[in-house]
């Protein structure tokens, strides 16, 4: 069976398309197929009813190299920097069902009773880590997030359309806010002042010492400008969680760096050169 959901990427971007979505939802279980082109070779629906997981997700391989897994799970360190689990892994390597901290939107399904007790994606994320700070804080409010291998997702991974954004100012910008305005809502104070604040201080100093200088400010002072709208959606957060830090310490990944912006791309030429030559036809 194959699915697909198109929601229109208005001018708030990505966060807020899939947050339409989910919204227009009235069934029971709301399967959310990206803007990015998957193509399911079961619906994500079916991988939450395998896992009986409040938020599922299909693994994803990669489109250009389909025995390339794209992502299996999402990953977080401490400090706030989220990843995807099983880049560059081989597609079928992962056949297990595992617990994480996120799931990628690229395929998800979430049960309608997670968005009308905690509401959807954070809109003014805009795009990027929208989809980590929402299973983040699914777990928060007690909610397990799962990913599935029953079901097998097709990413053809683009992005916004916009070349302004898909630049890599655009990206770092929008990539280095975001993980901080996540933080700053999902976190206990006690570890906002252990990681994210420590954080935030070598943000700056990489800021001045590395480019793009400009796009790490405007990340930086985003926060600033944002921070009562970010403390009002932390109180909401903070106020109505079931589930304490420390209780999940162990879905997350130690060290303070994640495998890069180009992780992809690295796993795919290496990937590609792992894979037999085939022998030139006479």
């Amino acid at each position: 069976m194959s699915a697909c959901v198109h929601s229109p990427e208005g001018p708030r971007g990505s966060a807020a398309s899939a947050s339409f979505q989910a919204r227009a939802e009235v069934t029971r279980s709301t399967p959310s197929i990206d803007r990015e082109r998957t193509r399911p070779t079961l619906t994500s629906t079916h991988a939450a009813r395998a896992s009986k997981a409040k938020v599922a997700m299909a693994p994803a391989v990669y489109a250009p190299m389909p025995g390339m897994l794209h992502t299996a799970y999402g990953i977080m360190n401490r400090f706030g920097v989220g990843w995807d689990g099983g880049i560059g892994e081989r597609a079928d390597s992962f056949t297990q069902p595992i617990q994480c901290l996120w799931a990628n939107t690229s395929a998800i399904a979430v049960r309608r009773e997670v968005i009308d007790r905690m509401g959807a994606f954070d809109v003014d994320l805009f795009g990027y880590s929208e989809d980590a700070d929402f299973g983040w804080r699914a777990n928060l409010f007690g909610y397990k997030v799962m990913s599935n291998p029953a079901a097998v997702a097709t990413h053809a991974v683009h992005g916004t359309r916009d070349p302004a954004i898909r630049s890599d100012g655009g990206k770092i910008y929008l990539v280095w806010r975001n993980r901080i305005r996540s933080a700053l809502v999902n976190y206990e104070w006690q570890n906002v002042l252990r990681y994210i604040v420590p954080y935030i201080l070598l943000s700056l100093g990489h800021a001045f010492a590395k480019e793009p200088r400009a796009a790490k400010f405007r990340a930086l002072w985003w926060n600033v400008v944002n921070l009562p709208g970010t403390l009002k959606r932390r109180r909401f957060v903070q106020k109505n969680r079931s589930v304490r830090d420390r209780e999940l310490w162990h879905l997350f990944k130690p060290g303070l760096l994640g495998p890069g912006y180009d992780a992809v791309e690295r796993a795919a030429r290496a990937f590609s050169s792992s894979l037999p030559t085939m022998a030139p036809r006479d």
